[in-house]
């Protein structure tokens, strides 16, 4: 290089160059210009400025990425990440940051009628366009704004087909702390109520609201119990982004504002509220670590709105709002839960000696039949409704007529009202079907109904058809034989000739009636107790009334042809006889009360070694019960039939003269009956039975809901009018665990003034808090009695030490020690048994003997009592004792109610035990909340004198079909509870008949055969034109209504249609969309698109 470029000399001493700044010879384009002097870099929420705009309008358009933003993921609502309402706020917020930092103000900012039109779910897989626009309003600032420009915001989005338009209100430059009227003291306070902040959190996400992580910022949460106020200590996020105040920190204040609403009571969670407009927010910058938040609704002429700051430790406000409101997004479309339900007890119809001892006022005979009814109609009605009533999951055919009026019949005493069971039966139609279409619906029916007329006709091809009978019958099927249409008048000779056709058939007459009704049963499948090999033993005690009534029993056994002896013995025999025990059948007979620590453990193995069949008589029990100690065998022995697979029968005995005459005969069918144990399908046989009045009665459960007008009569009064008197006192027994904390609240806020609780944890320091919570209500005095409620001194202490006359127990306490029954010590029975069964008693006796007139007297039970439990033949015991004893109350003429729970989901013994929560969830249980016990508390305490709804279970119902494998609910084979099956059943079926209409079907099937067709433009016009004329109907106005392009919301859209909407979307479509999805779309031809696009998805 040096050869062409000669080394060259260096000057130092030229003359300076004048650089001219101020004039440019380059005509630059703006945006690059803008782009390259950008004040600012992009903020991840707002984005960055748009180049297009100017700076008297300026714009921010943002690509929002999930990724950058991972906090946001912790915002969900009802499955779907949705942006909140505080990053509407922080948006705006940084926009005036950066509009104001141009004219060098601070980072402090306010915001004022801010309203939040629609919400924004955000998806995680792809980018979301967000675009903001401020506005300089043209009018001046009010008085006291300190002069600064007002902007009108508005935040939008576009997700790559519409824009929406989510949020718009005012913002400006700079806060004044002295607009709060929320003052530092108000922050520091500590309210009586303390709420778990783990626990409260779980509690929102069961509503619908999932604040996950970075959304989880309230600690140390109080609330006012009477004034609807709240505090926590709050944090503010760490973020490498700026703002002035956090997103995640302005919502504390929403989420104080939802404990103030609800005073910190999960029960009052029963819908997700979103925010909808803000009055003023302050954001006053400069935020530290740790702080205390505040929050208060108050009530306007416009509904309710809400207050909330954020202070520091030093009392520095830094973050405020004022004037919020909420709209409500119901968590689903509300539906009736059956969740009620009571025994009903009817005769055992294969245990009738004739059709004629059938009674006729079952409710399962229609209500609609006129006093004219033929006896024919009314017989064949009694003997239908008492086979359905026998058999829950009956199989009823009609042979021979094609004529309807005798199946109507049918029909109409197989359902005994609301719940409809029948695979031939649609609305009011009947369906009529050949016996080859029969042999593939009904393969082994349990009920065949035929006339006279068809039985005893010569035709060839009906005699063909009786013949296929012979090959559907099972042991427990009926066939019933009826003159109802008077074809068969001459009834000479017609009788004999019915028997030969009968046998003909393989059935042996049971009984026949003078209008002749005939009932048959399997001649050749009839199985029978064989005298010679069934030994059968007696126990009795050996009093001469025990005495005189097993000779009778064994008398007219030996009649019979049976060996029969009586033993005088307490233990059940083991070498495989049949026993049937009379020790508790006579008055002051208690076999299982009277167990102590030297018989205890003998009986128990005596019952768990069981080898042959048990028949335990007792006392009736749950109709005029006159002593309830032998009720204890039953909770005893179910548990131990679930335990062993014990063969353990029930029976119940009323001291009627036609019972005690025909006690013997009853037994002896019950007896007889024990080899017919039905084995098919998914239920068991009975092993629950009754002798009322002379003849054999069984029970079945039946559901009830509590909008019912007969049941829930007392809940408008419980929830709005003060039920309690405040010149009485209430005594809680166990008050202080989880359900009996909220059911003393329950008592303070409807009216009661004083309660006294007796317990052993009486004086726990753990319970001052909540002492203090219940005293902080006006006028409220807590008495606490430290004290066992199975001493009846203790008793009688906890009665006298009541400032104000008793005028209700409510009895809760629970002890729970499992152990199996072939296991468990004297000390695990006798510590469940004795709070609550001598517990009981004693304060039935203390307030006896006190001549304590009582309003009620409410007893929490558990449902176990009635199907045993594994692991807990002392609770069951102690369960079905409380059943018997609210029976002998009312026997006595005294207050008296139980309510059998189920499980228990958000309060108390379940909550604190997170495998035990597992377990049953995953075994399909049907989880109650909070408030599901207390409306039941409200009809207990409405029933106490008495009434069907004196005594009644919750909750027994599974989530899951009861023939699912992984369904452990402890009745799913239990008779008993056989209609629980056509629950989940009917929902099934109704989802399957979704009643889809023509339309609905065309657009499935055309998303199937050629989604792009779909697409057209004109297929998604007629959809949109579908879509409006439910929204007609939904909403009651004419089609025209409703044009194809308006946003849903001027025309009239609300959360409770969008709920409505989308129940009807997923039935016509099968597809998923919520509420917050339908409300996004901008009209409906944008909701027929998003319909289009989740159905071609879908298929």
């Amino acid at each position: 290089m040096a050869s062409v470029i000669p080394k060259g000399r260096v000057l130092t001493d030229l003359p300076t160059y004048p650089w001219l700044h101020d004039v440019t010879y380059m005509d630059e384009p703006r945006n690059p210009c803008r782009y390259k002097q950008r004040r600012h870099t992009r903020h991840v929420l707002l984005g960055a400025r748009v180049l297009e705009g100017n700076d008297i309008e300026p714009a921010w358009r943002n690509m929002l990425d999930l990724k950058e933003v991972p906090w946001l993921m912790d915002h969900v609502v009802n499955g779907q990440i949705v942006f909140p309402g505080a990053g509407y706020m922080a948006m705006a917020g940084e926009a005036m940051r950066q509009v104001a930092a141009n004219n060098g103000r601070d980072d402090a900012y306010t915001i004022r009628d801010m309203s939040i039109t629609t919400g924004m779910t955000v998806p995680k897989e792809k980018k979301m366009e967000l675009y903001t626009r401020l506005i300089p309003e043209d009018k001046p600032s009010p008085e006291g704004e300190g002069g600064q420009q007002w902007y009108h915001f508005k935040i939008m989005s576009y997700d790559g087909h519409h824009w929406v338009t989510h949020c718009s209100g005012f913002v400006r430059s700079g806060a004044e702390a002295d607009k709060t009227t929320v003052t530092s003291a108000q922050a520091e306070q500590e309210f009586a109520r303390e709420i778990e902040a783990e626990g409260w959190y779980k509690a929102v996400k069961a509503v619908g609201i999932d604040w996950q992580t970075a959304f989880q910022g309230l600690d140390q949460i109080t609330a006012n119990p009477v004034r609807r106020e709240a505090t926590a200590t709050v944090y503010d996020f760490e973020d490498t982004t700026h703002y002035a105040a956090h997103p995640t920190l302005v919502d504390q204040m929403l989420q104080i504002d939802l404990v103030a609403q609800t005073h910190g009571q999960k029960r009052r969670l029963d819908c997700i509220l979103l925010p909808t407009f803000v009055s003023r927010l302050g954001v006053l910058g400069n935020q530290d670590l740790c702080m205390r938040a505040y929050g208060s609704i108050g009530e306007s002429p416009e509904g309710m709105t809400a207050n909330a700051a954020i202070f520091t430790d030093e009392g520095r406000p830094t973050v405020y709002l004022e004037g919020l409101s909420y709209s409500e997004l119901p968590v689903a479309k509300r539906q009736e839960v059956l969740l009620g339900s009571t025994f009903e007890w009817k005769k055992d119809i294969t245990m009738v000696d004739s059709v004629s001892e059938m009674e006729s006022s079952s409710s399962s005979s229609s209500s609609s039949s006129s006093s004219s009814t033929s006896d024919a109609s009314q017989e064949l009605r009694d003997a239908i409704g008492l086979l359905g009533f026998k058999t829950p999951d009956a199989r009823v055919i009609e042979i021979g007529s094609r004529e309807t009026g005798v199946t109507r019949i049918a029909l109409e005493a197989l359902q005994p009202a609301r719940h409809k069971r029948f695979a031939l039966e649609k609305k009011e139609d009947v369906s009529v079907v050949d016996l080859e279409q029969l042999s593939l619906l009904c393969h082994t029916p349990d009920v065949v109904v035929m006339s006279l007329s068809t039985l005893l006709s010569d035709d060839r091809y009906l005699q063909d058809d009786l013949t296929e009978l012979k090959t559907m019958q099972t042991a427990g099927s009926r066939l019933i034989v009826h003159n109802h249409d008077d074809c068969v008048t001459d009834s000479d000779g017609n009788d004999d000739k019915a028997a030969e056709r009968l046998q003909s058939l393989g059935y042996a007459l049971h009984s026949r009636t003078k209008s002749g009704l005939i009932l048959a049963e399997p001649a050749k499948r009839v199985l029978r107790l064989e005298q010679d090999n069934t030994k059968v033993t007696i126990l009795a005690r050996s009093t001469p009334g025990d005495r005189t009534v097993a000779e009778e029993v064994r008398s007219y056994f030996q009649a019979k042809g049976f060996k029969t002896q009586i033993s005088s013995a307490q233990l059940v025999p083991s070498d495989g006889s049949l026993v049937i025990s009379l020790l508790d059948l006579l008055a002051d007979n208690k076999t299982v009360y009277d167990l102590e620590p030297q018989t205890f453990r003998p009986f128990m193995d005596s019952l768990c070694n069981l080898r042959g069949s048990l028949i335990w008589v007792l006392p009736s029990v749950h109709g005029d019960c006159k002593d309830a100690r032998p009720a204890m065998i039953q909770g005893t022995a179910r548990t131990v039939r679930m335990e062993n697979k014990a063969d353990i029968t029930l029976v119940e005995a009323d001291d009627l003269p036609a019972t005690r005459t025909g006690l013997p005969d009853a037994l002896f069918k019950i007896c007889q009956s024990l080899p017919n144990r039905r084995k098919r399908g998914d239920l068991d046989a009975d092993y629950d039975y009754a002798i009322m009045d002379g003849s054999v009665h069984i029970p079945r459960m039946y559901w009830f809901g509590f909008s019912e007008p007969d049941v829930g009569k007392a809940l408008p009064a419980a929830r709005e009018t003060p039920m309690f008197r405040d010149d009485a006192s209430y005594l809680l027994v166990g008050g202080f665990g989880g359900l009996g904390r909220s059911v003393a609240t329950w008592l303070l806020e409807h009216g009661a003034r004083s309660l006294v609780f007796l317990s052993r944890s009486a004086e726990s320091p753990d319970n001052e808090s909540f002492v203090r919570e219940l005293e902080s209500y006006p006028g409220c005095v807590v008495t606490s009695v430290s004290g066992d409620v199975g001493d009846a001194d203790d008793v009688l202490e906890a009665v006298n030490s009541a400032p104000k006359p008793v005028a209700g127990v409510l009895q809760l306490s629970l002890v729970l020690r499992d152990n199996s029954t072939a296991e468990m010590t004297w000390e695990e029975w006798n510590g469940v048994v004795n709070p609550r069964v001598r517990g009981t008693w004693n304060l039935h006796r203390a307030l006896l003997d006190a001549q304590v007139p009582l309003d009620f007297f409410v007893i929490f039970g558990s449902g176990g009592g009635h199907t045993g439990y594994y692991g807990q033949a002392n609770y069951s015991a102690s369960n079905t004792y409380l059943d018997a004893f609210v029976e002998y109350r009312h026997h006595l003429g005294l207050p008296a109610s139980i309510v059998d729970l189920g499980v228990v989901g958000d309060v108390g013994y379940l909550l604190e035990r997170d495998d035990l929560y597992e377990n049953f969830r995953n075994g399909g249980f049907v989880f109650l909340k909070e408030q599901d016990v207390l409306d039941s508390a409200a009809i207990a305490v409405a029933n106490s004198s008495g009434g069907p709804y004196s005594s009644f279970c919750l909750g027994g119902l599974s989530e899951k079909p009861l023939s699912d494998p992984t369904n452990r609910v402890n009745w799913k084979r239990d008779v008993r509870f056989a209609q629980s099956h056509y629950f989940l059943r009917s929902k099934t079926e109704a989802v399957g008949e979704a009643k889809e209409s023509d339309e609905a079907e065309t657009f499935i099937s055309l998303a199937r055969s050629d989604p792009a067709t779909l697409r057209d433009g004109a297929i998604v016009m007629g959809l949109a034109r579908f879509i409006g004329a439910t929204l007609g109907h939904l909403m009651l106005r004419p089609v025209e209504d409703f044009p194809l392009t308006e946003s849903l919301t001027s025309i009239g859209l609300d959360s409770i249609i969008s709920i409505e909407l989308v129940d009807w979307i997923h039935q016509q479509f099968h597809i998923g969309l919520t509420s917050m999805e339908v409300t996004q779309c901008t009209s409906l031809m944008h909701l027929a698109e998003k319909i289009t696009e989740e159905l071609i998805s879908s298929l």
